[in-house]
């Protein structure tokens, strides 16, 4: 599983810092020069305006990888299968072994209900974990 869940992030970290950068560059300039003129150093930049700005994309971020993480399929079933034994079976696996090869269309629907809802609730508290204050 160790090994599954390193491609898993070294596969998904280019296109993260990719939408990290783009926000980064969306964030003014000119806040950067009035902290500098303010005599914050560095470290004050990035507590204080680099990471508020960067709010929402580390929200946006969070949010691709849990789902992403929740739908892992392809890098299981082509590096491992599932095994050895049962060690690196994941939802989406189970899902596809309970319908397209032991045919139980009910119980496969079943589990992708319960993993939409757990994604779901999970996505509901992060939300909350990211709102704003006004």
């Amino acid at each position: 599983m160790l090994s599954v869940c390193i491609v898993s992030v070294w596969k998904n970290v280019g296109y993260f810092l990719v939408i990290y950068y783009a926000g980064i560059m969306d964030i003014p300039k000119e806040l950067y020069e009035a902290s500098k003129v303010d005599g914050a150093n560095g470290i004050q930049c990035f507590f204080r305006i680099t990471l508020p700005g960067l709010k929402n994309i580390t929200y946006l971020v969070l949010t691709l990888g849990m789902i992403w993480s929740f739908q892992v399929f392809d890098l299981v079933y082509t590096m491992t299968g599932g095994g050895p034994g049962t060690s690196t079976i994941t939802l989406v696996m189970t899902i596809y072994n309970a319908a397209f090869k032991e045919y139980n269309m009910g119980y496969a629907s079943a589990v992708a209900l319960l993993l939409f809802v757990f994604v779901l609730l999970l996505n509901i508290l992060q939300k909350s974990f990211f709102k704003e204050e006004d």
